[in-house]
């Protein structure tokens, strides 16, 4: 049963329905709107993937990171943190869905501005 398993499975990899890439572009499509990079690449080397194609796969996904943090960020909280307390909330969230910390970091500065604002985000805040 076995082999007539990796039979098939063979014989699908090589019409080119079955691709490791295209799983894991699939998954981080699938993902990337509500998990930052480091969550994601978790999610593909769980899918036993080749680790150059989950690097080369997060890259895409890191062009995007901040955005996709912003987002994330104003469905869950939508105004800016309080007092400390808060904003710590609202780190540990970000982090615990898989954010590096600088883009956290980045969001808690630019949280709150209008999204016109963002396009230079940190080019004059740092």
């Amino acid at each position: 049963m076995h082999a007539e398993v990796q039979r098939v499975l063979d014989e699908l990899e090589q019409r080119g329905l079955l691709s490791d890439q295209r799983t894991a572009d699939a998954l981080v499509q699938a993902k990337a709107a509500r998990f930052g990079s480091r969550r994601l690449k978790h999610m593909l080397q769980a899918k036993a993937l080749d680790a150059d194609l989950v690097n080369r796969t997060l890259e895409k996904a890191r062009e995007t990171e901040l955005e996709r943090a912003l987002e994330v960020w104003r469905r869950r909280f939508g105004q800016p943190a309080a007092d400390l307390r808060q904003r710590a909330r609202q780190q540990r969230f970000l982090a615990g869905r898989g954010f590096e910390t600088s883009v956290i970091e980045r969001v808690m500065k630019v949280a709150g501005r209008p999204a016109a604002s963002l396009t230079d985000t940190d080019s004059h805040d740092d």
